[in-house]
């Protein structure tokens, strides 16, 4: 039999525990909050532990939860949290919980959640048994057990990297992980989303609600319903949109374009950008209420560039997951083909190397693949001017690129937006940068993204908001 420990104050909360976890299924023992957890009356080593924040937290019970999975890391600790305690499920998983349920209490929610807590055990729920990401780099290694520690609870969390980091692949992760994995894991690319378009594909329309609507049709919240749904790049998304989002996310329910009744849904909200939504939020481009809601937790995914020695483990990944079904078997990678990926900067990241090596299987004569199955000119990125000692060019000397922002401080104690000074600076930096840039001989879209080391989708977007146009 189970043993289950509930260290709460709560009458009603004890009563509730039992009705959920019988004795004849499990043996359940209380004891009060105490200012160290382990100064409570000795009892069986518990198979899980509920551990009550109160009808408000505190910072002791909160600070004596986290000495306590320090203590006692092989034990899964649910912590049970204030009625519309949603700015503390981040907090209490910080705390080494490995989930939570809040007020109102029901006994179905307490029975279920138990029953993962002992099912999934932390110590249990490793990386190994998710789909592989692949690295051994510090950043890469925090990120996989970042990944195992928020599988099971229910947080929004916003993957933040450069296009082709593998922010999907992460979400994905996220979903195997976690109690939702049987449900539907739904993902849409806010890229594709247009004003009109927007509400149909995600709240869904009934027949004869537009032209061309032949057949009602369910939105990806109501066909993700018990499962996961995944926003992409979600910072391009108008404020309107934004707005729209934000009223489903906190009212947990759409209607259908053309439809008068509501449609509730249950889906874990996992999402995805490549801008730096903080910068976009003091611009005033990102709704800050909109950000909190989707961002209880972040994770940010580093550029291939900055972990360079991951790439043979990544190239060995690729080789083996693509070559037998576009070559016979699994080519290897000539020392100096690795070395020529080692000199490039990879701005298109995972994405990019995964298209070169499937090329390069193709492209071999061999089984191993050589320099000559590599795309031309890869791996001979430019060093800068200044560690050869000369100019970038003898015909165009460098160009410094000035930015002025001005601030006024008034006497007083009238506050000063910090963050709204140094998005206005970065603003004026890149729009400074870019026209610096295409005032050059030959620029164009792919000669920018090359220099800025970014994808020509950031390069595009960029260019549009500071209204400036380019060669394609």
């Amino acid at each position: 039999m189970r043993t289950i420990l509930l260290f709460t104050q709560d009458p009603d909360l004890r009563e509730a525990a039992s009705t959920a976890l019988p004795q004849e299924s499990y043996n359940l023992s209380f004891a009060d909050f105490v200012a160290d957890p382990f100064e409570a009356p000795a009892t069986p080593r518990p198979d899980a532990i509920l551990f009550d924040l109160g009808a408000q937290i505190r910072p002791s019970w909160s600070n004596a939860l986290g000495r306590l999975v320090a203590v006692r890391p092989s034990i899964p600790v649910i912590a049970v949290l204030p009625v519309g305690g949603t700015e503390y499920r981040a907090l209490s998983v910080r705390k080494g919980a490995m989930n939570f349920i809040a007020r109102p209490l029901e006994a179905g929610t307490i029975r279920r959640a138990v029953r993962l807590a002992l099912g999934e055990a932390r110590g249990t729920l490793t990386p190994i048994e998710l789909p592989p990401l692949v690295g051994h780099c510090d950043a890469m290694r925090e990120i996989i057990q970042l990944i195992a520690r928020l599988a099971t609870p229910d947080l929004a969390v916003l993957i933040q990297g450069e296009t082709g980091t593998g922010k999907e692949n992460v979400a994905r992760l996220l979903h195997a992980g976690g109690p939702r994995a049987p449900g539907p894991f739904q993902a849409v690319d806010c890229n594709a989303l247009t004003e009109t378009l927007f509400e149909a594909e995600l709240f869904g329309h009934v027949k004869g609600a537009f032209s061309g609507a032949n057949t009602g049709r369910p939105g990806l919240f109501e066909s993700a319903h018990g499962g996961t749904l995944f926003l992409d790049e979600i910072g391009n998304l108008t404020l309107a949109m934004q707005a729209k989002l934000l009223r489903v996310l906190d009212e947990r329910r759409v209607r259908r374009v053309g439809s008068n009744s509501w449609q509730h849904f249950d889906v874990r909200l996992l999402s995805a950008t490549n801008v730096d939504l903080a910068c976009a939020v003091a611009s005033g481009q990102f709704r800050s209420d909109l950000f909190y809601r989707i961002a209880e937790v972040s994770i940010q995914l580093p550029p291939l560039r900055d972990r360079p020695g991951d790439l043979p483990a990544l190239a060995d990944h690729f080789l083996r997951r693509y070559g037998p079904t576009l070559t016979h078997g699994s080519p290897a990678l000539d020392p100096a083909a690795l070395s020529q990926l080692e000199r490039h900067t990879w701005p298109g990241n995972l994405r990019e190397l995964r298209n070169v090596l499937r090329t390069a299987c193709v492209m071999a004569d061999g089984p191993v693949i050589t320099p000559a199955a590599l795309p031309p000119g890869l791996g001979e990125t430019l060093a800068p001017a200044s560690a050869k000692g000369t100019s970038a060019s003898p015909k165009h000397e460098a160009a410094n690129v000035v930015v002025r922002v001005d601030v006024a401080i008034v006497p007083g104690n009238v506050s000063v937006d910090l963050k709204a000074i140094a998005a206005e600076a970065a603003g004026k930096a890149e729009k400074a940068v870019l026209t610096t840039l295409l005032a050059q001989p030959g620029a164009n879209i792919s000669t920018l993204a090359r220099r800025l080391h970014v994808d020509r989708k950031t390069v595009r977007a960029k260019l549009t908001q500071h209204s400036l146009t380019c060669t394609p």
